[in-house]
């Protein structure tokens, strides 16, 4: 594992990416801590408490530009943009790391042992992801939605709230480039001499998979892992901003703003921190971790490995 990663970074573009990740991180935690020392409560749904604190000495509806005690400015009702965006970088890794870790270990677990297996299992394990990709998404996310509101008899108010419906629709369908990824490479690992040695001494099924393939197998489920952190974050940002609720602060800041978008006269430029900010945050959170996953395709394909020496 050394070489891929003095590989990876000799990289200028993936020092980028790292840094870039790495100030998300340490806003994300920082943003905890702040929140935590001001005691504030929790919003409606969730969704940004300091953000939704109103000043006391003025309730204007009118967005205001930058200002030393908002330097980011306001939307509606003095709402500080910088608190919303910093409360939104804690939100947008916590939701990444959950729904590109659940469907990464399913995915992968799924793919290898399907793959290990091979026959008539493996067949139905790819059919049956092929159906599911056949679903959209928000039909996915409409469906959990139904199942929820049929729970509500069963469960407490508390409990159906604290079911994070995206987090799950995402699962129910991502899992699968992980696992038809791991399923292709183990289906040719496992006719390899080192599968046939371990076979030969005795180790069982589990063992070959998790001590063996999956360990030659899983340099592409990484490069996809990297990526996904990065582009669940917009999907859910962009399904937000449609309107459809799935929780993601950042595009509810860019709801709320959006009729400021377009200022006076036609002018985008009019309210310009009401959307600028927002976005810019979306495009760098995407691209610190495109530029990760590009640089972990480069360290650990072993066709372009070969280009480096």
């Amino acid at each position: 594992m050394t070489q891929p990663l003095r590989r990876f970074f000799t990289r200028f573009q993936n020092w980028v990416g790292v840094l870039v990740v790495f100030d998300f991180v340490v806003v994300a935690i920082l943003g905890g801590l702040l929140e935590r020392e001001q005691n504030s409560v929790p919003a409606p749904g969730g969704l940004l408490p300091l953000a939704q604190q109103v000043v006391k000495n003025k309730m204007d509806l009118i967005p205001q530009p930058p200002s030393p005690e908002h330097p980011l400015g306001t939307l509606t009702q003095q709402r500080d943009i910088l608190v919303w965006l910093v409360e939104g970088a804690r939100q947008a890794l916590e939701f990444s790391l959950k729904a590109s870790l659940i469907s990464a270990v399913i995915g992968v677990l799924v793919g290898a042992s399907s793959a290990y297996a091979g026959g008539i299992l493996n067949g139905l394990v790819l059919r049956f992801s092929d159906a599911l990709l056949a679903v959209p998404l928000i039909a996915v996310v409409v469906m959990i939605r139904q199942v929820q509101a049929v729970l509500f008899t069963r469960m407490t108010l508390n409990q159906i709230l604290s079911i994070d419906v995206f987090l799950w629709a995402i699962v129910l369908v991502n899992w699968i480039p992980y696992a038809r990824l791991i399923n292709a490479t183990v289906t040719i690992l496992k006719e390899a001499q080192f599968v046939h040695a371990a076979r030969a001494v005795g180790a069982g099924p589990g063992r070959i998979i998790l001590r063996h393939l999956l360990p030659n197998a899983i340099s592409p489920a990484l490069v996809l892992l990297a990526r996904d952190l990065g582009w669940l974050v917009i999907l859910q940002a962009s399904l937000q901003f449609a309107g459809l609720g799935v929780g993601s602060v950042w595009g509810d800041e860019l709801l709320q703003g959006r009729n400021w978008i377009i200022g006076l006269g036609g002018n985008p430029f009019g309210y310009w921190w009401v959307w600028l900010p927002g976005t810019l945050v979306l495009v760098l959170y995407g691209v610190g971790w495109n530029l990760i996953g590009d640089g972990l395709d480069e360290a650990l394909n072993p066709r372009i490995a070969k280009l480096w020496k």
